[in-house]
């Protein structure tokens, strides 16, 4: 069975990576490849995967009928 995942990470001052092995993965072979990261896409150490949004975002865009919860009439046999 094949694990993939991904870790971003800083390079220390040293040239040294810092990388934390999954459990399930530990004892096991790796290959480990590394990617040169532009300063827009850099995330410091613990960040989120994805950038935060604002709340409320989509306010007043969604609208529901009021009866989007009513049964409907192709399954009346079922019931």
């Amino acid at each position: 069975m094949a694990l993939a995942w991904t870790r971003i990470t800083s390079v220390k001052d040293d040239g040294i990576v810092e990388l934390a092995i999954p459990e399930l993965s530990r004892g096991q072979m790796v290959e480990v490849s590394v990617q040169l990261l532009d300063d827009a896409s850099k995330r410091g150490e613990g960040s989120s995967q994805f950038e935060q949004r604002p709340l409320g975002l989509l306010k007043g865009k969604i609208v529901m009928s009021a009866d989007f919860d009513a049964p409907l009439p192709e399954f009346d046999d079922y019931t």
